[in-house]
């Protein structure tokens, strides 16, 4: 505090402001980027471990691990799928086999109808039902006050994802042989899921007697107590090389690492190397080829992180405070080991034996990490300051133009006092009614925050729009003919347009009426980049990720971004703001994926698919967001967008 109330320290300190405020942020950026991507290497990271000690995983000897209960379970399975193709020509989950196997095993089994409809207007009048089953063991020494869950969706024949099938078969097997201990200390809860994350969204609105005005969930005729954690199965085959181990929830959210770790440890002790992102774990960490390989696995951990969609049903527990990850089983042909059901049943229970031994929920090991290997992580404390440096250019330059406009407002008043002070004796001697030129300019409004506030406010104003209109550009589509997704990216594009164009009409209306001033693009630049600061801040700590991409894209084109007289100049700025406005980046982004997943070369095929991918995009964004409260259509279109079209603004002012 001593620095900045001392005044001449103070003018010091915005002496070095002013003059190398570029140089600083320069390096900033490019110390920060460098410094938060070193993170994966292992010398710059931690290596896991268990801060619950309870967990104990690993200590129990296997009671599931027979192959041929999980076996004979699939096979009826699929004859009961086989059976029902026949019969219907839409397959649907076989309720009444799968109830009918739980029952058999002495649990208390039920069945939850549920309706959901598409929001805003899609598919309009169209309801789809839906239903799940689950059974409960009751924990025989305690008053069922807590549970764990074991769940597995089911997928028909023809998904473009992989089958459950044998997923739904480990856990009827896990079912039966649980039911013959007596050492269980929670329920446990056998749920299987229709219609993948709206069925499990279902289930847990119901369990906790949550609303959504597009799952209509059926009540629960029975229930358990608090949910504890969930494990998710997603298997496909009876024989696997390996587990791939899903953790990003919904909006970016992560279940703790002690449940993690949990997963990991237990399938190296059955010989089984886990997996993240399907990328293994380089023999040789410390090498360039086990950085890159660390480096890869923590940006897609991030890319999945991003986007805020949950990359599978366990991603849905979180927002209900419920610990849950996948378990997804990865085949490759011509590999030297499989693993049998035995393995796999055995990973499974000592998940839940470990689980068991719980005597609170988790909240000893972290929940903001990143993972570059199954054996490493990287806590908040670690990523944090270089993701502060990282952002650190827009503080800088902020505060710079804050201090240039006062310093010209306090030079542009003492020039006019000056004057004044020297034509005084001058009208003293003439007429007292006259007023000379310089007067009249002191009673003009200096430069005020307020001169940026109708800027501010139409901002927010197009974000508002760009928020509450998809459901009319959906109508619209239909009137046309028109999907609904061609329809919304369509609006998107059409407010996008619109908005860009306000600030030019703005501008030329001001200046026909003879007003050629409006806003002092310094002061609304500063405005902008603390606007843009905070966002960062307030989005970091709830999804490193999403503030990370964005700080990456979007610093090093607003701190360059100014009003000039130059044509070429302001159209190379006009191109980059374009390229990193939310539609611009949606777009880029589906041609990043065409080409590194889809592998699509041919720029004729590629544009036009990436164009789809988008569309496909946004109607995904804005579905998620109205069914499982995803925020990244709100945060999108009333936060980020306003933010954008602020510096948008910004080139239509006049330069100094």
């Amino acid at each position: 505090m001593g620095l900045l109330s001392n005044p001449k320290t103070r003018q010091k300190l915005m002496n070095v402001i002013l003059r190398y405020n570029n140089k600083l942020c320069f390096v900033c950026y490019v110390v920060g980027l460098c410094w938060f991507l070193a993170l994966a290497y292992t010398p710059f990271n931690a290596k896991t471990y268990f801060s619950e000690n309870a967990l104990l995983p690993g200590l129990v000897k296997s009671n599931a691990h027979s192959d041929s209960g999980a076996g004979n379970y699939l096979r009826n399975l699929k004859d009961e799928l086989r059976l029902s193709k026949e019969t219907r020509k839409q397959q649907s989950i076989p309720s009444s086999w799968l109830e009918a196997q739980l029952r058999q095993l002495g649990l208390d089994t039920y069945v939850q109808n549920f309706t959901f409809k598409y929001p805003v207007g899609i598919l309009k009048g169209h309801a789809y039902q839906g239903q799940n089953v689950y059974g409960i063991l009751r924990a025989p020494k305690t008053a069922s006050t807590e549970a764990i869950v074991l769940t597995a969706p089911f997928r028909p024949g023809g998904s473009p994802r992989d089958s459950t099938s044998a997923g739904i078969a480990l856990m009827l097997h896990l079912a039966k042989s649980f039911r013959r201990h007596t050492y269980w200390a929670k329920d446990i809860i056998f749920l299987i899921t229709e219609h993948e994350e709206i069925g499990i969204q279902a289930w847990l609105n119901a369990y906790h007697h949550s609303h959504n005005d597009y799952v209509l969930a059926g009540e629960l005729q029975g229930r358990s107590g608090s949910l504890q954690a969930a494990l998710c199965l997603e298997i496909a085959h009876e024989e696997i090389t390996r587990f791939n181990i899903k953790l990003e929830g919904l909006n970016g959210q992560l279940p703790n690492l002690d449940l993690v770790n949990t997963a990991m440890q237990l399938c190296r002790d059955q010989g089984m190397q886990p997996t993240l992102q399907k990328q293994t774990d380089y023999w040789d960490p410390k090498s360039y080829e086990g950085f890159e390989r660390a480096l890869k696995t923590m940006l897609l951990m991030m890319w999945n992180m991003a986007h805020g969609t949950p990359t599978g049903n366990h991603g849905l527990f979180h927002q209900y405070n419920v610990e849950a990850v996948t378990l997804q089983s990865v085949r490759i042909k011509n590999s030297r080991r499989y693993f049998s059901f035995s393995q796999m049943s055995s990973v499974v229970e000592g998940i839940f034996r470990s689980l068991n031994n719980l005597l609170e929920r988790f909240h000893q090991s972290f929940f903001f990490y990143l993972l570059p290997a199954t054996n490493r992580y990287v806590s908040i404390g670690l990523y944090m300051p270089p993701f502060a440096v990282l952002a650190l250019p827009v503080l800088f330059k902020a505060v710079a133009l804050w201090i240039s406009v006062s310093l010209d407002a306090s030079s542009q008043a003492s020039e006019e006092t000056e004057t004044e002070g020297k034509e005084k004796p001058s009208q003293a001697e003439g007429d007292p009614t006259e007023q000379t030129p310089h007067a009249e300019d002191a009673q003009e409004p200096g430069v005020t925050l307020m001169s940026v506030f109708p800027t501010c406010v139409l901002c927010l104003g197009f974000g508002l729009s760009a928020h509450q209109a998809p459901y009319y550009f959906i109508e619209a589509a239909r009137g046309f003919g028109m999907t609904p997704s061609e329809g919304l990216a369509l609006g998107a594009v059409s407010v996008h347009l619109v908005a860009m164009a306000a600030p030019w009409l703005l501008q030329r209306k001001a200046t026909e009426e003879g007003d050629s001033g409006g806003p002092n693009w310094q002061l609304l630049k500063s405005v902008s980049l603390l606007a843009f600061g905070i966002v960062l801040a307030a989005i970091s700590s709830l999804n490193i990720a999403m503030s990370f991409f964005l700080a990456v894209v979007w610093v090093p084109v607003i701190l360059l971004v100014r009003p000039t007289h130059s044509r070429v100049v302001n159209l190379v700025q006009f191109l980059l703001l374009l390229l990193v406005s939310p539609l611009g980046l949606v777009y880029i982004g589906s041609v990043v994926n065409e080409v590194v997943v889809e592998k699509v070369t041919d720029a004729a095929v590629l544009l036009p698919r990436a164009w789809e991918s988008t569309q496909a995009a946004l109607l995904m964004s804005l579905i998620n967001n109205n069914l499982f409260a995803n925020w990244t259509f709100s945060l999108v279109s009333l936060v980020i967008f306003p933010t954008w079209l602020m510096f948008w603004s910004l080139l239509w002012t006049k330069p100094l």
